[in-house]
């Protein structure tokens, strides 16, 4: 009874103060530990055909090259707005699911569109994205049989461990890889769609430093990922040579970390003022662009809120580590 009332603890602690996927990340550093208590809850494992299809799974996900190149970092995700509290491992499992498939279903709403996204159920959607080429057909597999598998274990009597462990680590890859490929979609949506991102005649001379001012305040909704906004740009560049507003300009790693510097920077200026005076916000929550950059033709609110302000900033802050370690990496 004590170790049943021990794993409960531990799930709804993690699950109460961070984002869902990080609850995986630590599941999957102290498997071991976590793994050797939850053993006691029950001591049926899935059957025998059920369980290999698992692992071969799992085996497949990570093994992914596709995956591992695409996906957005656990670091870079957001906390939840709302929680989910949990008394039983196997809601985990629950809890994952339902977030890949509003994950699928918001990327078809993407690129398929509103009304065919909230028509079609979940495998119809993922087999239609993957026609039109925006998963692949590695990926629409692997989210099938993930669906499949999952569907067998939430009607399992019993379940190990291990076995939980192993179905959270893979919805954590997918789940990643599907948030990439959204923010790679919508960015492609905004390039050709929002007047942020088209430069005019006027901008030609710090045409740099508009995107630069673009890119700062669009981070949070491609999850600060320099991957797939040069995937995006690169895709759009190629696609759209030669269009009305020209090319997206791609900056360099380097350039990238002075952007991320900069956010940090108007998101501190933000929390060190009075964000409490009606007044003062007003001023505080627009950005203040650097002289260097020239004259910027556009300005928006940072952030709508203090509270909103420390959840971006400590974001800012994880991808400038990231981005920092990778730089130093390859200069070495």
């Amino acid at each position: 009874m004590v170790e049943i009332e021990w794993a409960k603890v531990i799930v709804q602690i993690v699950q109460v103060l961070i984002w869902p996927v990080t609850v995986l990340i630590i599941l999957l550093m102290f498997k071991r530990q976590i793994s050797g208590r939850l053993a006691n809850l029950t001591k049926a494992e899935l059957p025998g055909g059920l369980k290999f299809e698992l692992g071969e799974l799992k085996d497949a996900v990570e093994k992914s090259p596709e995956l591992a190149k695409r996906s957005i970092s656990p670091s870079m995700l957001p906390p939840e707005k709302e929680f989910i509290r949990i008394d039983d491992p196997l809601l985990a499992v629950i809890n994952v699911r339902l977030e890949i498939e509003r994950e699928v279903v918001r990327l078809a709403q993407v690129s398929l569109g509103f009304n065919r996204a909230v028509k079609f159920d979940i495998p119809l959607l993922t087999s239609q994205l993957s026609e039109k080429q925006v998963l692949s057909k590695g990926t629409r597999d692997k989210l099938l049989e993930y669906t499949r598998i999952t569907n067998k274990i939430l009607h399992t009597s019993g379940i190990s461990a291990d076995d939980i462990v192993r179905s959270l680590s893979i919805g954590a890859s997918l789940l990643s890889h599907l948030r990439y490929v959204r923010a790679v979609e919508q960015l492609l949506r905004d390039f050709d769609g929002s007047l942020q991102w088209q430069w005019r005649e006027a901008d030609r001379t710090n045409r740099k430093y508009h995107f630069w001012s673009a890119i700062a305040d669009s981070l949070p909704e491609f999850d600060y990922s320099y991957e797939a906004f040069r995937e995006a740009a690169v895709k759009f560049n190629t696609l759209k040579a030669g269009g009305k507003y020209g090319e997206v300009y791609i900056p360099s790693m380097q350039e990238f970390l002075k952007i991320l510097e900069f956010r940090h920077g108007e998101l501190e200026r933000i929390l060190q003022g009075k964000h409490w005076d009606v007044y003062e916000w007003e001023k505080l929550q627009k950005w203040q662009w650097p002289q260097e950059w020239g004259e910027i033709s556009w300005n928006a609110p940072i952030v709508n809120s203090a509270a909103e302000a420390e959840v971006e900033l400590l974001r800012t802050d994880r991808a400038i580590e990231q981005y920092s370690q990778y730089e130093y990496q390859n200069a070495g």
